[in-house]
């Protein structure tokens, strides 16, 4: 963490076994939660050196979003795991990924309802958490140029509308 406005020195205030993949600020919850390569995520208070909570993954961390209390956490074997942040200790919902390749990224709706997820296969799932709207799931291809199919990156919701953009892909 690096205080730009105070002009302080930078400061690490979260570490991990092996790289971190994802982090995300809960301001609801005062808390940093990174997600790493070592198979955990970790609630860190800035002011502490040690964090609040960790939670093991079942794989390593590949994707995470938040919009509390949702958080949907995408790992490499091909899971989702949902949790409600009210109770970050467990595990609310594991869903298998609903897409054939690793997943890339994740978006919480902005209303907590579900979540869209991309893949590098140019594919997003768009998936929703209650089982009674199960039907209303469905993936659709994109990031396509002729024969060439390249990945998705990131996906974000406009802060007002539902609107969802699926951003950049780079052509190599």
């Amino acid at each position: 963490m690096w205080p730009l406005l105070s002009g302080g020195q930078p400061v690490t205030v979260a570490m991990h076994d092996a790289p971190i993949k994802e982090v995300a600020w809960v301001p609801e919850m005062n808390l940093l939660v990174t997600g790493s390569w070592d198979r955990t995520l970790k609630y860190w208070d800035t002011r502490q050196s040690n964090p609040v909570h960790t939670q093991q993954l079942p794989d390593r961390c590949y994707a995470l979003t938040v919009r509390h209390p949702l958080m949907v956490v995408g790992t490499a074997d091909r899971n989702l795991i949902v949790f409600n942040l009210q109770n970050p200790q467990a595990e609310f919902k594991r869903i298998p990924l609903p897409l054939k390749y690793q997943t890339r990224c994740v978006a919480a709706f902005p209303d907590q309802q579900g979540f869209l997820v991309g893949s590098i296969e140019g594919r997003v799932g768009v998936h929703h958490l209650d089982d009674s709207q199960q039907s209303k799931n469905f993936t659709f291809k994109c990031h396509r140029d002729g024969n060439d199919i390249y990945s998705v990156n990131s996906l974000n919701f406009h802060p007002i509308s539902y609107l969802c953009a699926f951003c950049f892909y780079m052509k190599f």
